[in-house]
C-alpha cells in the first residue's frame, strides 16, 4: 500500500530512484560466495530450470531474518542477477516488478493504474 501511495504522489520514474540502493546491495556478495555455497548453487540450478519448488525456497530464504540465510539469500539474488543480465542482454532502462499481497490489497489496481495515459 504504502508503495502504491508513492506511486500517486511522486509518479513512476520517481518512485523507482530508489531502485539503485537496492540492487546495490546484490554488488556486495562476493562471486566465490554464490559460486561455492552447494545450497546455493542448488537453488540457483533449479531456479533457472523453472523449478517452483526452487524459487518458493529461494524467496524464504532471501525473506529470512537469519544473518546465515539472509546473505546466502543475497548470493543467490546475486548470482540470478548476473545470469539474467547475461542471458537478456541487459538493459539498464528496464527492470522487472514483483507484487504480492492479500486478497484486496490493490495489486491489480496499481497495476492498471500504471497501463492508463494520464492525459
Amino acid at each position: 500500500m504504502l508503495l502504491m501511495k508513492r506511486f500517486l504522489r511522486v509518479g513512476l520514474t520517481e518512485a523507482f530512484n530508489v531502485r539503485s540502493k537496492y540492487v546495490s546491495t546484490w554488488n556486495y556478495v562476493s562471486d566465490s560466495t554464490a559460486q561455492l555455497d552447494p545450497e546455493v548453487s542448488k537453488l540457483f540450478e533449479g531456479i533457472v530450470s523453472g523449478q517452483r519448488a526452487s524459487l518458493a525456497k529461494g524467496i524464504t530464504l532471501v525473506e529470512s531474518a537469519n544473518s546465515r540465510k539472509k546473505a546466502m539469500g543475497q548470493a543467490l539474488l546475486a548470482r540470478v542477477l548476473r545470469h539474467m543480465k547475461e542471458k537478456e542482454n541487459y538493459n539498464e532502462l528496464t527492470f522487472r516488478i514483483g507484487l504480492s499481497g492479500a486478497p484486496g490489497a490493490g495489486k491489480s489496481t496499481l497495476i492498471e493504474s500504471l497501463g492508463t495515459p494520464s492525459y
